[in-house]
């Protein structure tokens, strides 16, 4: 029949449209500090300091559902005896550019808090027990950068992560987050959609009338 064709065409050319419109940019990104929170200090003998990290190049790995950026490393340093008890929010901006055009930046604000329990032993042991909520992201998106989406649509706990630091000299955590990227369609390819959704509706149509007149 006629109609089973039309609708063949119409799904295949909407399936190659999705599929051929996946061609992305290579990206910048990097985590912007408020000047207060490079380094948060807990007393005068213990700190927390935020290391920001940023990319270039970073190019939308198109086979995985999200991608991973790390955001930032946080830093335990102590030289007292004892234990101390850390509460301290912070927030970190991710920007994410389309270097082709400087002007195309996209921002997303991330709030938190880190609280916990840091000690030092008198063996030279240092241990950190430090717990991370995440409190905001904002936007969530689809932010428009270059010819992609930018989303986190997705839990805040899933957007966002981090692993925290326990033992040893070196005590570092790593925020990192899970960003979602779809291409955005291209106006040609919009219109083509448009086309083969018309023709799934006129085949519609003329079934109905079929039915009606039989």
């Amino acid at each position: 029949m006629p109609g089973k064709h039309v609708v063949r065409a119409a799904l295949a050319m909407f399936a190659a449209l999705v599929c051929g419109s996946n061609a992305h940019a290579a990206y910048m990104y990097e985590v912007v500090l408020p000047p207060n929170q490079t380094l948060i200090t807990i007393s005068e003998q213990t700190t927390l300091r935020l290391e920001p990290k940023q990319g270039r190049d970073f190019l939308v790995d198109e086979e995985a559902p999200f991608n991973n950026l790390p955001l930032a490393t946080l830093v335990f340093e102590k030289t007292s005896l004892g234990r101390e008890i850390i509460d301290v929010t912070y927030q970190m901006d991710l920007r994410i550019t389309n270097p082709q055009d400087s002007g195309n930046v996209g921002v997303f604000t991330i709030t938190g808090r880190v609280f916990g329990n840091a000690d030092l032993r008198a063996d030279g042991t240092r241990r950190l027990d430090l717990n991370n909520e995440f409190l905001s992201l904002s936007p969530r998106g689809p932010v428009a950068i270059g010819p992609d989406f930018f989303s986190f649509d997705m839990d805040l706990n899933q957007a966002l992560q981090f692993s925290g630091p326990g033992f040893g000299p070196g005590l570092t955590g790593l925020f990192t987050a899970r960003v979602n990227v779809v291409p955005i369609p291209e106006p040609a390819s919009l219109a083509m959609m448009a086309l083969g959704g018309l023709g799934v509706a006129w085949v519609a149509r003329r079934r109905a009338l079929a039915r009606r007149v039989g």
